[in-house]
């Protein structure tokens, strides 16, 4: 259980980045049912959404400038930050196109959740409360076959969620990070393998904030994470067997 407590849906005002993707859409669905009093939709086109407690953003979360300003103007009012914009380029590690694809992936999924917690926790933390929650990923944790970039920028986004736990909680601001596998999305679209919907995530994600949970692995992942605890190598090597030999592209 999360030191700093939970917070209610209710009544909250709800930032959501990558809010036009299926993840995204499903959170803002959720928290709606929920009775979120707002919902700030972020994407890097603003997404379109009929309800009027929707506040829909163009935001870019790699461009500093931009989250700054956003936060400027809605930092006062968020109760709840959801970072769950992400990338996945599915690139090997020898690969012509890895160098380049890695960077947009560390600049999303890593840097851009870093400048989001760091730009709309100080708002919280002067409120006395608070909760963050960063779609993480399981392959933070192992490392997936054939998305070497994803799973490393996966695992710096899971650093840094434990960091900002470690210094936000103290003061009131909880952290959550959140491990799914194969949620069915366009990113695995390439992978004939159970996955988990949307909506089954975003509604366990919004019980995981309410709840005040540390941490989150939806469905499978529960038994997947005691069995990579258990057995690491084990582990990596059924993922590779699962997922198939990631064979280098020497250039």
């Amino acid at each position: 259980m999360n030191s700093a407590g939970g917070i209610a849906i209710r009544d909250a005002v709800v930032l959501v980045t990558g809010a036009g993707g299926g993840i995204g859409r499903a959170l803002v669905a959720v928290l709606l049912e929920r009775g979120a009093a707002e919902v700030v939709a972020c994407d890097r086109q603003a997404p379109g959404f009929d309800d009027p407690r929707v506040t829909p953003l163009a935001l870019d979360i790699t461009d500093e400038a931009a989250v700054a300003e956003a936060a400027r103007r809605h930092a006062g009012r968020v109760t709840i930050l959801i970072n769950n914009a992400g990338v996945n380029a599915n690139s090997r590690l020898f690969s012509d196109r890895l160098l380049a694809e890695a960077h947009s992936e560390i600049a999303v999924n890593y840097l851009g959740t870093l400048a989001m917690m760091q730009h709309f926790a100080p708002a919280m933390v002067a409120r006395g409360g608070g909760q963050i929650a960063n779609v993480v990923s399981f392959v933070g944790l192992v490392c997936g076959p054939g998305m070497a970039g994803y799973s490393a920028s996966k695992a710096a986004a899971h650093m840094a969620t434990v960091a900002a736990r470690a210094e936000l909680a103290p003061l009131g601001v909880g952290v959550l990070g959140i491990y799914p596998q194969l949620v069915d999305t366009g990113m695995s679209r390439h992978l004939a393998l159970p996955k988990l919907t949307t909506e089954a995530l975003a509604a366990m994600i919004v019980e995981a904030v309410e709840a005040g949970q540390d941490d989150l692995f939806p469905g499978p992942a529960t038994e997947a994470f005691a069995t990579l605890r258990q057995d690491p190598e084990g582990f990596q090597a059924m993922l590779i067997d699962r997922l198939g030999p990631a064979r280098p592209q020497f250039k």
